[in-house]
């Protein structure tokens, strides 16, 4: 049995649990991969590395961690998910620490409940996307809890890729809408929006912009997405933009940066002026 499927024997009975991870885990199995070999080569034992995940929802990706034989294993989500009574039990019985984030007046993620220069390794899997805050204080927090020798993993869709801009051209020809769409609005709840996805380009710029917090390393992409239900001509497309344009061009992106504790973040949060937030 791989330890994927080892990681799938741990879920529970609920539909919904074992759906989300059967269509996510070639996900799974890729970013995995992608990052046990990073830690393998940069670490040599990664099994005794501290790894956080943040927006660890179901406890997933850190199941297959822990299935693998990595035992120091936190998570971080949102008190409403954290407090899920399937996912307390999971974490319980897979000794995962799994905390929410403190938040502010406004509902907004201010403190993270760990200590400082507590982590060796984050894991940032599919969610910065989602994010709807100004992340500034959100980001000095990860910063504050990474130690000198932390590494930032983060896996998230190219806004660059070649389906993404001929979805979005049909869409302005038709006069339809650009972004996402009032279908996904309204049907879908407020954490599962992509509210903004990013450019390779983006990426490797976005700490920079706060100030070179995390240095980027470097940049993979990775294939997981399957368009068998899609007639003949898109699944052509597709491989067309896997297996031959460029990297800036494909679906999914996986970037990594090393933490500079020297540095400090550069930006002051604006909620924070503007609404003379308490925390």
């Amino acid at each position: 049995m791989d330890i994927i499927e080892k990681a799938r024997t741990l879920l529970s009975d609920d539909p919904y649990d074992q759906g989300y991870f059967d269509t996510h885990k070639r996900r799974y199995s890729a970013v995995f991969s992608l990052i046990q070999s990073y830690l393998n080569h940069k670490f040599g034992d990664g099994k005794k590395l501290r790894i956080l995940e943040l927006g660890s929802y179901h406890l997933h990706m850190l199941s297959i961690f822990k299935s693998a034989g990595y035992n120091f294993l936190y998570g971080l989500d949102l008190p409403t998910i954290v407090e899920k009574e399937l996912i307390k039990k999971r974490a319980n019985k897979l000794g995962i620490t799994n905390s929410a984030y403190t938040l502010n007046n406004i509902g907004k993620p201010v403190k993270i409940p760990y200590d400082d220069d507590q982590f060796d390794v984050i894991i940032c899997l599919e969610m910065i996307e989602h994010i709807t805050f100004n992340p500034a204080s959100f980001w000095k927090e990860i910063l504050r809890i990474t130690n000198n020798r932390g590494v930032l993993f983060i896996a998230t869709p190219n806004a660059l890729s070649l389906i993404k801009w001929l979805s979005r051209l049909k869409k302005l020809i038709l006069r339809r809408s650009y972004g996402i769409s009032m279908h996904e609005i309204f049907n879908k709840i407020t954490t599962g929006h992509h509210w903004k996805e990013y450019s390779p380009g983006e990426m490797k710029t976005y700490f920079v912009e706060l100030g070179d917090i995390f240095r980027f390393e470097k940049m993979e992409s990775y294939k997981w997405r399957s368009y068998k239900r899609f007639n003949k001509w898109i699944q052509i497309l597709y491989d067309f933009q896997e297996s031959v344009l460029p990297v800036h061009f494909r679906s999914e992106m996986f970037y990594i940066y090393s933490v500079d504790k020297n540095r400090e973040i550069n930006i002051k949060d604006p909620d924070r002026q503007f609404y003379r937030i308490k925390e």
